[in-house]
């Protein structure tokens, strides 16, 4: 099962104590190593999928995040445009669940000022938005533009016994991947991942104020602890 959001702080705690002290002389030396480190938080689309949707409400405790000042955190797509829902409603390619996209964006509005927030809160720390919900549109509707000749449905043959979503070893496969937007019937495949990396890396419009790039660049602040805002 997916580790909760919760149990991967702990996880990292556990790691900084465990792994990462004895590597440096001091604190001040582990916290510097934390500050320079960049943080990437994706979130959101389980929760709509497997809690929201059906009917459950997900549960979040306040954690701190030791040393973290780089943080990254993503939108969610439009969930309503996965294969697994065009699947079960047996709909046609250019098919999509407008209310789920309805949830989906209303995620995305908040996040924002939610940042905007942090950032007044930790002013110690940066925080960078990845705007990834209209470029994952904009593959739906041009995917010739990106490479792509199937956004649709998955490569891997999902069926109704797995609920036309995850994708095992004995499944068949598509022989061309990378055309592909969705590995299974909710996630993307390795190429479709590099579309969203690539301009989040070194673009201006995806990954906002600053792109990974310039995140690297930026010099760490003084080191405080920053608590999960979920």
């Amino acid at each position: 099962s997916c580790v909760s959001m919760d149990g991967q702080i702990e996880l990292f705690q556990k790691t900084i104590v465990e792994e990462l002290v004895p590597m440096f002389e001091g604190p001040t030396e582990l916290y510097q190593y934390l500050g320079d480190s960049i943080f990437i938080i994706w979130a959101g689309s389980n929760d709509y999928l497997l809690n929201y949707f059906s009917g459950l409400s997900p549960e979040y405790n306040n954690k701190e995040i030791k040393g973290a000042r780089k943080i990254v955190v993503l939108e969610v797509g439009p969930l309503g445009c996965l294969p697994i829902y065009r699947k079960k409603g047996g709909h046609d390619e250019t098919w999509c669940d407008e209310s789920k996209n309805a949830n989906a964006t209303m995620f995305n509005t908040r996040l924002a000022p939610m940042l905007h927030n942090l950032s007044s809160d930790y002013p110690d720390s940066y925080f960078t938005l990845g705007k990834l919900y209209e470029l994952t549109d904009d593959v739906f509707k041009h995917p010739s533009n990106y490479g792509m000749t199937n956004v649709s449905s998955s490569c891997c043959v999902t069926g109704p016994f797995l609920g036309n979503l995850a994708c095992y070893p004995f499944m068949d496969a598509c022989a061309d991947p990378e055309k592909h937007l969705f590995w299974d019937g909710a996630h993307p495949t390795q190429a479709s991942h590099q579309l969203l990396a690539t301009p989040c890396f070194n673009g201006s419009n995806v990954c906002v104020p600053n792109n990974i790039q310039q995140l690297v660049q930026l010099k760490a602040k003084t080191a405080t602890f920053l608590h999960s805002a979920a």
